[in-house]
């Protein structure tokens, strides 16, 4: 894979959009790209012997849902996924509906998603949870809009 280094903190990333690539020449951004090793979720699931998966973290910079369609068909998927939203929350959350998750909450730019089959205590997360999120001042995500 091709991995772009921008010269913008926090802005590089395996993917941009052509909004996000947009905003970067607006910051007069430099972007050199850069080779990665990258594998898919079966294969790292074969490698590794992996049968229970019981939180998955996933912010890798613009590939999520290439992890979320290679999720599809798996027989093993994580109890519960924390997923950086950024600018492509509708694509990404259409995904895990497919796979099998529901919308817990959000919390900054991450939203926690969990099985059907589980269950999670809202109380205990209440602190987190925010009706809204803004990134770079455009409006990307409300719980009412976007719970599933």
């Amino acid at each position: 894979m091709i991995f772009y280094v921008t010269s913008h903190p926090g802005n590089s990333s395996l993917e941009h959009s052509d909004k996000h690539i947009n905003e970067l020449k607006s910051y007069n951004a430099e972007i050199k790209e850069d080779k990665v090793k990258a594998i898919s979720w079966k294969r790292l699931l074969l490698d590794y012997s992996i049968e229970k998966i019981d939180l998955l973290s996933l912010d890798i910079e613009g590939a999520e849902k290439y992890v979320l369609k290679d999720m599809i068909d798996s027989n093993v998927l994580p109890d519960v996924i924390c997923i950086e939203v950024g600018y492509e929350w509708e694509e990404k959350k259409e995904i895990l509906k497919t796979i099998g998750y529901r919308f817990d909450f959000f919390h900054y730019n991450n939203a926690y998603c969990s099985k059907y089959n589980k269950k999670i205590d809202i109380e205990k997360v209440k602190f987190y949870f925010q009706n809204e999120w803004y990134w770079n001042g455009n409006l990307i995500y409300q719980y009412e809009k976007d719970k599933f």
